[in-house]
Parts: structure tokens; sequence; C-alpha cells
């Protein structure tokens, strides 16, 4: 399947197998859920989006996923291309408080997973905007490695157009 977001405010087009499908789409974000987990991939335009209760989302995500105000615990990070465009890729534990959002967004938002691994691709600049790619696991970490595994066959997919 092609799928080009309709309401996603940046210009973009995935594809993938049968297992995945699109959960929800808003204008921020758009997210593809894996057949039979809990668990998925979801592209994100950061411009407004807030964390924690409400907080502007950093300017520079590397640096600030590292920092001690984090809400995790950074494990791994190398550099990579998505869609032609250079970003880094991070592999980290949810290290935050109980009840604490992650991340907040136009029509959505999702807490903080404690004690859960997490993926983050940070792209800085496509066509002049920030977009952070969340890959999650099931609840209790038990499928992460299998679901980072077939993200990343999605996201070799991704085409991002000129707006």
């Amino acid at each position: 399947t092609t799928f080009s977001p309709k309401r996603f405010n940046l210009p973009i087009t995935v594809s993938y197998g049968p297992e995945w499908s699109v959960a929800e789409e808003y204008s921020d974000v758009f997210t593809l859920s894996y057949a039979g987990h809990d668990a998925g991939v979801s592209i994100i335009n950061v411009k407004a989006a807030k964390y924690a209760d409400g907080i502007a989302f950093p300017d520079d995500f590397v640096t600030w996923i590292q920092s001690p105000d984090s809400l995790f615990q950074v494990e791994d990070s190398k550099p990579v291309l998505v869609g032609g465009f250079k970003g880094t890729q991070i592999n980290a534990l949810a290290t935050c408080a109980d009840n604490t959002h992650w991340i907040i967004l136009s029509g959505t938002g999702w807490w903080c997973p404690k004690g859960e691994h997490m993926g983050f691709i940070y792209l800085d600049n496509v066509n002049g905007e920030r977009v952070l790619i969340e890959i999650q696991g099931s609840p209790g970490d038990k499928d992460y490695e299998f679901i980072v595994e077939e993200s990343q066959k999605v996201l070799d997919t991704v085409v991002f157009s000129e707006p």
C-alpha cells in the first residue's frame, strides 16, 4: 500500500505491507500500527508540539534528549538518512514520572511509557520543518526490537515532497 496523508501538514508518501494500517492522522502526526501488536510508528511535525506539562518542544531534540531535563535515558544514537534528509536515530529508555505526558499534539498526545524503550529519528530540516519519527513497541517492551526492524522497512520507502 502506498499512502500519502491528506491531513498531515507535510507532503510525504510511505509504502507498507498488509500488516500495517493507518491508526490515526492529524495535521501534525500520522501513525501506522502493526497488526496483532499494540505498537507502531508515528511521523510528527513538532512545530507546535508540547511535552510534559505543556512545555514547548525543544528546538534541538538531540541535545535535549541527552540532558538531565529529558524524560528519557539515551542508550545509543547514530546518524541516518530518511527520505534523503539527514537525521539522528536514538534508542532510549523512558525514565519519566508516572502520569506524565510525553508529547501533546493538536489532536492527540501520548503518556510517557515509563520503563519502556522508544525509538526516535529526529530530522531537523525537512523542507524547513522539524520532524520526529517515533517507534513504539507494545506495552512491556516484548516486541520493541521486532517493531524497530519492521518500521525500518516502512521508513526506507519515505518520500518527502516540496510543499
